[in-house]
């Protein structure tokens, strides 16, 4: 009877179209199904962590979104985008105004608050803590309803039969921003962020920066590309000084004012005078009146009978300049007001930074057109005459076909990801890009969809054109261009019949790439290009999710999902929070959806469950699992106290392997009647866990050992042989599942197989 083993699953779930391909070095490293786990970039695969319940989304009916915004580690906030407004989430929790005191609660069939001065307006929504007494209203949202000075009502609570208020508890607004977003267009922005501002872009919206100076201190601003600072007036020119000779020339001047920021006007209106030939004693003197705000002024000349070109000819602090013939600069030109996004069909759709420029493209008059801001001045599309390195940059890709501008990507060169087509825009020998060097160059012609790409390392990672496929591309140094590979093929059935609405990245601590597919799942994949990791898997929950986001939080990056519920019979729009996945002991797994965590003195009554309201709910206390659990009145009671309780929804993560086609010695054993007897695991900080042949016949891992105290069992690493039913057939597959709300990893599987 030989033993197989599989040590590794970096290929993680393989579709059926590659289950006879064993001939395949990637078939020894993967697997038939990897559902609510995922791969290890070293090669182990565990069971997933849970959703942590966050709050619930502004409105339970309207299309919703989450957008990413980083400002620094410390400061990462999660933005909710809804019908014209928007809230903030920071640290699993949404950004709520300074709370105030609660001094009364008023119990029965409607349910109000006291709260002193407290400000609200009706539909306002706020969170209550701390209460006394009235523990089931605590850590729950609820709208504001009938307002007087001092008192509010609880929208739609009915609280007969609660406990009675005694104390304490404070009632704090959420905090929300009047977005410009309709809720019809939300699905459609694209941004990119510069410190504190993020720039946005969506079809039919002027360009857009959101700033942030504070946590509850949010703006939205339209972008202006106007100049910042005036033009100078009231410009006159008179001829003066000796020795000027009598040849009669005419000559024009303009002047324009810097600010202190470098930022320069337009040109003034000219003035012209004719004067006999200039020298080193006879000189025209330019006059004008000051402009608020300006730091000092650029003068600029033409000679009417050489050119009507002006170039510069000076700086000046004051108010007037004296030109003693000097020589115009003519490739130094005043600039050139310009403002291409006026029209209401001229309005960008995709934005990103490069090379000191903010970059615009794809309007509906022109879809294939770039514009690019001067350097270094992002609110500045001014061009001149003639053209310098710093001006404003327009160019459009001159293809066979329309092919929209869908992305435009920063890597060590400037992409563009078109509807039809992958471009890299040249720079010249100096790579710099300037108005004179800017070129396109197709790299490749997969396309790209609307979804927004992300950024793994020196790659980029994209949905193609369609939305079922995805592709990385990068600089290859054998061919000198950018290209890449189509990541889904080897998971193809997981993308068949749906389409990617979503893309989010997390490179700490397993990079991963999560995908929202149009059905409410979500697929994973750890990605790492340079060590051929490719693994995919789906993540499912007991709801439909509708939008997902990844921001960093301390030392890792963490997934935070939009989820659609049924809850008590109710639909719910709830946002939850995966929990980073870092336990050392059993009562510390939080591996429960929708999920609540109490951790305090010891009890048997766990409350602030409102979100979970009539639900049947899986509890994890101090390490022991505590199923069949009801909610009522927002919280349940547990048959032993504790105090440490992991409380929400159950899942199951299960895995099998792919079916037994060759063995150590490459003997072909397709066809062949295989039997399973036993099989040895390799667990890494786990407990618990079914094993079988398929999901219907399996067996329990017993998780306790002598060494175990009575009221806990520990996770542990270690080799565990199950026996199994040694049933005939022609797979010889292994299959794992945990139905039990605590981690799994799985490092190995070493079945040993009859060969009939």
């Amino acid at each position: 009877m030989p033993e197989m083993i599989q040590r590794s699953f970096t290929k993680g779930e393989l579709a059926p179209g590659l289950h006879a391909r064993a001939d395949l070095r990637l078939y020894a490293l993967g697997l038939a199904s990897l559902r609510n786990f995922f791969v290890h970039p070293e090669g182990g695969t565990s069971t997933r962590a849970g959703y942590a319940w966050t709050g619930e989304i502004k409105d339970n009916s309207a299309t919703f979104r989450f957008l990413p915004f980083s400002f620094n580690t410390e400061q990462t906030y999660v933005l909710e985008f809804t019908d014209l407004a928007m809230r903030v989430i920071m640290d699993g929790g949404y950004v709520t105004e300074t709370a105030q005191n609660v001094v009364s609660v008023t119990l029965g069939a409607t349910t109000t608050v006291e709260v002193t001065g407290h400000g609200y307006s009706n539909g306002d929504q706020v969170y209550l803590s701390g209460l006394g007494g009235t523990v089931e209203l605590n850590n729950g949202w609820f709208t504001v309803a009938s307002v007087s000075t001092e008192t509010f009502v609880l929208s739609g609570v009915d609280s007969t039969g609660y406990t009675a208020f005694t104390s304490g508890g404070t009632a704090a607004k959420l905090y929300t921003v009047v977005s410009p977003y309709a809720e019809a267009d939300i699905a459609n922005i694209k941004y990119t962020q510069s410190a504190d501002v993020m720039t946005l872009t969506c079809a039919g919206y002027d360009p857009t920066e959101l700033t942030r100076t504070g946590h509850t201190s949010w703006t939205f601003s339209t972008i202006s590309f106007a100049p910042t600072i005036s033009a100078p007036t009231g410009l006159s020119a008179t001829g003066g000084g000796s020795g000027c000779g009598s040849n009669s020339k005419t000559y024009e001047y303009v002047v324009t004012a810097v600010d202190e920021d470098g930022n320069e006007s337009v040109a003034s209106s000219p003035v012209s005078v004719t004067n006999n030939s200039l020298s080193e004693t006879c000189y025209v003197t330019i006059s004008w009146s000051a402009v608020t705000g300006a730091d000092y002024y650029n003068v600029y000349k033409a000679e009417s009978e050489v050119s009507d070109v002006y170039g510069w000819i000076g700086k000046s602090t004051t108010t007037s300049h004296k030109d003693y013939n000097i020589a115009p600069t003519v490739d130094d030109a005043p600039p050139v007001d310009r403002q291409p996004f006026t029209g209401a069909d001229d309005k960008p759709t995709t934005v990103n930074y490069y090379q000191q420029r903010i970059l615009y493209a794809a309007t509906t008059n022109k879809p294939q057109t770039v514009y690019g801001s001067q350097s270094g001045n992002y609110h500045s599309m001014r061009v001149s005459v003639p053209t310098k390195d710093d001006d404003a940059i327009t160019f459009t890709i001159a293809s066979q076909k329309v092919n929209e501008v869908r992305h435009i990507v920063a890597l060590d060169a400037l992409l563009l990801l078109t509807s039809g087509g992958e471009w890299k825009v040249t720079e010249g020998q100096d790579d710099v890009l300037t108005p004179s060097s800017v070129g396109v160059k197709p790299q490749s012609y997969y396309g790209a969809s609307d979804v927004q790409p992300v950024v793994v390392g020196d790659s980029a990672v994209y949905i193609q054109e369609r939305g079922s496929r995805v592709r990385d591309i990068a600089y290859t140094f054998e061919s000198d261009t950018y290209t890449g590979s189509d990541l889904s093929i080897l998971a193809q059935h997981l993308f068949e019949g749906y389409t990617i609405t979503e893309m989010a990245y997390a490179q700490e601590p397993y990079s991963q790439l999560f995908l929202l597919r149009s059905d409410g799942k979500v697929l994973g994949c750890t990605y790492h290009r340079e060590h051929e990791v490719v693994a995919w898997y789906l993540f499912e929950t007991s709801g439909t999710v509708k939008t997902l986001a990844v921001i960093g939080e301390g030392q890792v990056d963490v997934l935070y999902l939009g989820v659609e519920r049924t809850i008590g019979g109710v639909t719910k729009r709830y946002t939850e929070r995966m929990a980073p996945r870092a336990w050392s002991a059993a009562e510390d797994a939080f591996c429960v959806d929708c999920g609540s965590t109490y951790d305090g003195t010891a009890t048997t009554t766990i409350s602030g469950l409102r979100h979970l309201e009539g639900e049947t709910v899986t509890a994890l206390a101090d390490g022991n699992v505590v199923r069949n659990l009801t909610v009522t009145d927002g919280k349940v009671t547990l048959p032993n106290s504790a105090s440490k309780v992991h409380i929400g929804l159950d899942y199951t993560s299960y895995l099998q392997t792919l079916p037994i086609d060759v063995n150590a010695q490459d003997t072909v054993l397709r066809g062949k009647q295989k039997s399973v007897s036993s099989v040895v695991f390799t667990f890494l900080n786990s407990r618990g866990g079914w094993v079988g042949t398929d999901s219907t016949n399996k067996f329990e891992i017993k998780s306790r050992y002598e060494a175990d105290d009575y009221d806990e069992i520990e996770l542990r690493s270690y080799d565990r042989e199950v026996s199994m039913y040694a049933t005939w057939n022609q797979d010889g597959q292994v299959y794992f599942e945990q139905t039990d709300p605590l981690p799994v990893t799985v490092l190995a599987i070493a079945p040993e197989v009859s060969i009939g």
